[in-house]
């Protein structure tokens, strides 16, 4: 549901109620069982308003509506009205904040106690915040299945275009302004909203929005690293063991010596790693590419006894896939010094450099020991297959590795060299360190549909080079949005504003610039004229025509799930 067209601050709501009720009339006659991509949305709001200004206003409303008819499945109970604390008193108001937001004392001076009084008294979780990362652990442990919110469209644009990476349900209602302060709102249209009655899903119902949702199938993935990493590391050496002739097992093993013991230090402190925290977008990859070949099921507001029924065959590689990412991370961290990764010190940090080494070559031993050992859990008579199958997923992820090290060997080449490189070069930086993780998801995905007998491995074989060519552009937008990223404080990851140009790595921002700094310069010097020569837009316009290029190459694809599912990363990866 993200809104972002053109500028958004050149996006207003209509001022008259007539217009914008004449516009809501008209929402309600479309047709909206396509896809809601962004550029479906902004489509369908080119059709209900002539004004260039409306456009993102209006996408908000035909999102609510697109999502409407799945919220009304939802217990009052499981949903979450997120209100703005712009809307309170400023002057009057009493209230405090703590780290979920506003606390709201219903004291009458604005319209926030009222909304939240008759939400408290139907079921619902309230808010009263622009956006906190409590939102996405509700979402993601269970808690509310449905989010209900108001903002001015800055916000609903930051906050919303996060829930579209979940295809949770979302309705909102945008202020009026984005005054920041003593805020106004539809209010009418606000308890309308809050009051949409709650009907029990019915697998038959027509009436139920044909969206996909993926918020079963990112629970699933979160899930896969909720164990005590104890007892996965547990598993792990008994598995690893259990194949040793018994006259070469002692009690010198690993197996039987305590948890604390150093033989187990770097399995201990790399198998917590995993549930650090990040996105979990790889694992999450594999698990939505194989739904999508094995009948879609898990995206479907049904969808969680779908995914809790996967094979353990399947969630063991999909975990397989985020042990590589993390020994990645790892790595990384100590070829570009950096201090923090996910809020927290960075394992070179915390262990030293040696160790922190040793942590993350463990995380791809045990990734690889994963994939192996799907081998005889495969529900297939011929072994031959499943050698198959086994031996291309380890080339697939082999050469994928191969790769990532030749473009981190290179921007580690260009980081030494006074000159920068020339724009061709660090795409095709970003083609090696950023296309691999998708596309290695994407084809794995592809192999378990097929170890699992729903596709065939002639569907695979002719699939495979469209995922490849596919990749290389998501991966290029994708990379190049991380790159603006570096410029927007987030207190969740590596915590340093413009690291980037801190640490001298070769970006795109950095060629497209065209000019040096010296170490009199301030990081907001730079970013100042960064902005000022227009670095940032040039950078979102490669976004979009890398994300275009992907579009053209999905559409070569003839299996709707898989269209949709890779639709869906582009309108959520490559987002600007």
């Amino acid at each position: 549901m993200a809104i972002t067209i053109g500028k958004i601050e050149l996006q207003q709501v209509p001022a008259s109620l007539e217009v914008r009720e004449q516009i809501r009339a008209k929402i309600e006659t479309l047709d909206l069982t396509g896809m809601m991509t962004r550029n479906h949305l902004e489509k369908l709001a080119r059709t209900v308003v002539n004004n260039e200004q409306f456009l993102a206003w209006s996408m908000v409303l035909i999102g609510s509506r697109t999502w409407r008819s799945q919220v009304l499945t939802i217990p009052f109970g499981r949903r979450l009205l997120l209100l703005p604390h712009c809307m309170r008193s400023v002057e009057y108001c009493p209230a405090k904040y703590d780290l979920s937001g506003l606390c709201c004392e219903s004291c009458g001076a604005c319209e926030l106690g009222n909304l939240k009084t008759l939400a408290k008294s139907l079921g619902y979780h309230v808010m009263i915040a622009e956006g906190s990362p409590i939102v996405m652990q509700w979402i993601l442990n269970g808690k509310v299945d449905a989010i209900l919110g108001v903002g001015c469209l800055r916000s609903l644009e930051r906050v919303f275009e996060k829930l579209q990476l979940t295809g949770i349900p979302a309705m909102a209602v945008p202020l009026h302004a984005s005054n920041c302060r003593d805020s106004i709102t539809d209010i009418d249209w606000v308890t309308e909203m809050i009051q949409t009655p709650f009907k029990p899903f019915h697998e038959k119902s027509s009436s139920v929005s044909k969206q996909p949702t993926w918020i079963h199938l990112l629970r699933g993935t979160a899930k896969l690293f909720e164990k005590p990493q104890e007892q996965l590391f547990q598993q792990s050496l008994q598995q690893s063991f259990q194949q040793s002739p018994p006259e070469l097992l002692s009690k010198s093993e690993p197996e039987l010596l305590p948890l604390d013991h150093p033989i187990r230090t770097a399995g201990r402190i790399g198998l917590n790693y995993l549930s650090y925290g990040g996105k979990y977008y790889r694992p999450f990859i594999v698990l939505a590419a194989y739904d999508a070949l094995t009948g879609s099921l898990g995206t479907t507001p049904d969808g969680e006894k779908y995914v809790a029924q996967f094979p353990d065959w399947v969630t063991k590689t999909a975990a397989a896939m985020e042990s590589f990412h993390k020994a990645s991370l790892i790595h990384d961290d100590i070829e570009d010094e950096d201090l923090f990764r996910y809020g927290q010190p960075t394992l070179h940090q915390l262990y030293g450099t040696a160790a922190a080494i040793n942590i993350g070559d463990y995380l791809l031993g045990w990734g690889y020991h994963q994939i192996t050992e799907i081998r005889n859990r495969i529900p297939f008579q011929n072994a031959v297959l499943r050698d198959e199958i086994v031996i291309e997923m380890l080339h697939v992820l082999s050469s994928a590795h191969l790769r990532l090290c030749e473009g981190q060997g290179a921007e580690l080449h260009w980081k030494s060299q006074q000159n920068l490189p020339e724009p061709s070069d660090i795409l095709k930086i970003y083609v090696l360190k950023t296309a691999p993780a998708f596309e290695a998801a994407l084809i794995i995905g592809v192999l378990l549909a097929v170890a699992s007998g729903a596709i065939d491995i002639g569907f695979y074989r002719k699939v495979k080079t469209i995922l490849e060519r596919f990749s290389r552009h998501l991966g290029v937008a994708y990379q190049i949005k991380n790159d603006l990223d570096d410029w927007l404080p987030d207190r969740l990851n590596k915590q340093t504003f413009g690291a980037d140009y801190i640490q001298n790595r070769p970006t795109l921002l950095r060629v497209l610039a065209n000019f040096n700094f010296n170490q009199h310069n301030s990081i907001q010097d730079i970013f100042e004229q960064l902005q000022k020569n227009g670095v940032f837009e040039k950078a979102r316009q490669l976004i979009r025509r890398y994300a275009n290029k992907a579009r053209e190459v999905i559409e070569t694809i003839d299996h709707v799930p898989l269209q949709q599912l890779l639709f869906h990363f582009v309108e959520t990866i490559a987002e600007t």
